[in-house]
């Protein structure tokens, strides 16, 4: 009652704060359902197959980071050669995951992102190649997506 008092006092009714709350709990399920297991085999799934085979499961895992240089779209065409000579420069002097927030703050317009643990198999095949060819504690070479410059720490 008393939060229906107060969405009152905004503006709001509480028919359309409960579907809004509806839409933001069942939004990352939706994502996840369409695009979330395109190509990806679950881990039971890889040990299944490897057991048929007679095969021990056995697999890499990687602990990934990453550093993203960001560019505006209005911006794209404009500093991208800039950003991107900036992130092959931060890479030769990437402190480490541990140091990467106070290395990024550093910097201008620079996230970092943590990717957690990864399994060999789940890498995304446009990062494969780089990560595997990565030396422990290193980095990848750098990638330019739409969110801008990005290279992964390993």
């Amino acid at each position: 009652e008393q939060l229906t008092k107060v969405l009152a006092q905004a503006g709001v009714g509480a028919d359309h704060f409960k579907a809004f709350i509806a839409v933001q709990m069942s939004w990352p399920r939706l994502v996840n359902a369409r695009y979330g297991a395109r190509g990806k085999m679950s881990t039971q799934d890889l040990v299944t197959r490897l057991k048929e085979r007679g095969d021990k499961p056995v697999t890499t895992e990687y602990f990934l980071q990453q550093i993203i240089f960001v560019i505006p779209e209005a911006k794209r065409n404009a500093i991208t050669g800039k950003r991107k000579a900036e992130a092959e420069a931060s890479r030769k002097r990437y402190p480490g995951c541990d140091q990467a927030m106070s290395f990024a703050a550093t910097m201008r317009d620079v996230a970092i992102k943590d990717l957690g643990r990864i399994l060999a198999p789940e890498l995304p095949e446009d990062w494969k190649a780089l990560v595997e060819k990565t030396k422990e504690g290193g980095t990848t070479g750098t990638r330019v997506t739409e969110k801008g410059v990005e290279y992964l720490a390993i």
